[in-house]
């Protein structure tokens, strides 16, 4: 039975917040540049981690993927530091272009990547380096309509952000200017999990993790693919990569824990904890992620 913090701990680890938070909002104003900033934010980030130890905690990791006591605290360490690396990104970000962080981002394959023909559907998980996906697709020039819960940075030439925020109502409105985007030839990008209205559950890492099905009610309205992408953290870079054309939730739900089975130090904070709010369904992990 786990034994509730002391009042002394408490106000420690409140004092520890409180520290770690002022540090990433002072490297989210600092004239560091791009990378080195990142680099310290991936420090903060881990600090945090082995402080709290909940940030994620070793425990958490090792329940999700079945990993031994020194690969989940590793593992651990890893989430923290991808974990700030995008709170700096939300930071830097809000607000404003993208262009900085041109630099950073590339395409695991840009043959594949320019090739892209729309009308298309395209879905990514709230994995890796997901703020910066916007900038891999500034680098196409894909003219896309965007259905998300609400902006974060400036959209880009091309680029339309619709908020799906406010309940049936938002939910609705953007379905519809998705389907106007894929009825003018456009690119629609939106999230496979997260605030959705109809959901299907599906199986992720043993864990039932609710996929939305928007994104697909969107294409066959239109007779168009759904195509999977993500951003992966490569350090401080960021390398975008395209999945084959999943069928429903079920066939998305196998992409997305394929790529967390290969690179686990993906997962966002959030999606960790979502599928560890479920019951567990099957074994957790398997012996390629005891690394």
């Amino acid at each position: 039975m786990a034994v509730a913090p002391s009042t002394g701990e408490r106000v420690a680890l409140g004092l520890a917040r409180a520290l770690f938070d002022g540090l990433e909002a002072l490297l989210a104003v600092s004239p560091l540049p791009l990378e080195v900033a990142l680099s310290s934010a991936s420090q903060v980030g881990r600090a945090r981690a082995r402080f709290s130890g909940r940030w994620p905690s070793a425990a958490e990791v090792a329940a999700l993927f079945g990993t031994g006591p020194l690969a989940s605290r590793r593992l651990a360490l890893a989430v923290a530091a991808a974990e700030a690396r995008n709170r700096l990104v939300v930071r830097r970000s809000q607000g404003r272009s993208l262009a900085r962080f041109a630099p950073l981002v590339e395409w695991r394959d840009a043959a594949a990547a320019a090739g892209l023909q729309p009308p298309l559907v395209l879905v990514t998980a709230h994995i890796g380096a997901l703020y910066l996906l916007a900038a891999g697709f500034d680098q196409l020039g894909l003219h896309r309509t965007v259905l998300r819960w609400s902006p974060i940075h400036e959209p880009a030439p091309g680029e339309r952000l619709v908020a799906t925020a406010g309940g049936l109502v938002g939910r609705t409105h953007a379905l519809l200017r998705g389907v106007e985007a894929l009825r003018r030839g456009e690119f629609v990008v939106t999230a496979l999990e997260g605030e959705h209205g109809a959901g299907e559950s599906v199986n992720v890492l043993g864990r039932p993790l609710q996929l939305g099905r928007g994104a697909f009610a969107l294409a066959r309205q239109r007779g168009v693919r759904v195509v999977p992408v993500a951003a992966l953290w490569r350090g401080n870079r960021v390398v975008c990569e395209l999945g084959s054309p999943v069928a429903g939730p079920a066939d998305a739900g196998r992409w997305l824990e394929a790529l967390l089975r290969r690179e686990p130090e993906q997962i966002s904070l959030g999606l960790l904890r979502q599928l560890l709010l479920g019951p567990a369904l099957g074994a957790p992990g398997e012996d390629a992620l005891r690394r």
